[in-house]
């Protein structure tokens, strides 16, 4: 529960995530930001002290890259892996995507005091 932050090193960037988790005994939710991108997290699961969750974004070219991070809640601490997946083709039941991974990482997170999260965004027209 809490505020939270972590970077990921993608394609030779390192993407800054910035998250506000809310927890009721093993019942977990939230959202996060990156850059001026807010979204939810999905499927997010704790037990015990491993959390798993899965972030979406469309980069800049325009492809679709979902982050699936998995870790052990050590305190103030996070720490696991990101799977980088892609969509490859339609699934053999031609409901959703299949996805491949293209790449991992290891992956942690620091609690904050603060989030990120609440900032002003620059991609509302007039600011």
């Amino acid at each position: 529960e809490g505020n939270w932050t972590w970077t990921v090193p993608f394609r030779g960037v390192e993407r800054r995530f910035d998250a506000v988790l809310e927890q009721r005994f093993q019942s977990v939710e939230g959202v996060f930001r990156t850059d001026d991108r807010r979204r939810e997290i999905r499927d997010m699961v704790l037990k015990g002290d491993r959390l798993s969750f899965s972030l979406s974004l469309q980069a800049d070219g325009g492809e679709r890259i979902t982050h699936e991070f998995s870790g052990q809640v050590k305190g103030d601490r996070i720490e696991g892996t990101v799977r980088h997946l892609v969509p490859s083709a339609f699934g053999d039941d031609e409901i959703g995507y299949d996805l491949v991974e293209i790449g991992r990482a290891p992956w942690t997170a620091e609690r904050t005091p603060a989030s990120r999260f609440f900032e002003r965004t620059t991609t509302l027209s007039g600011n």
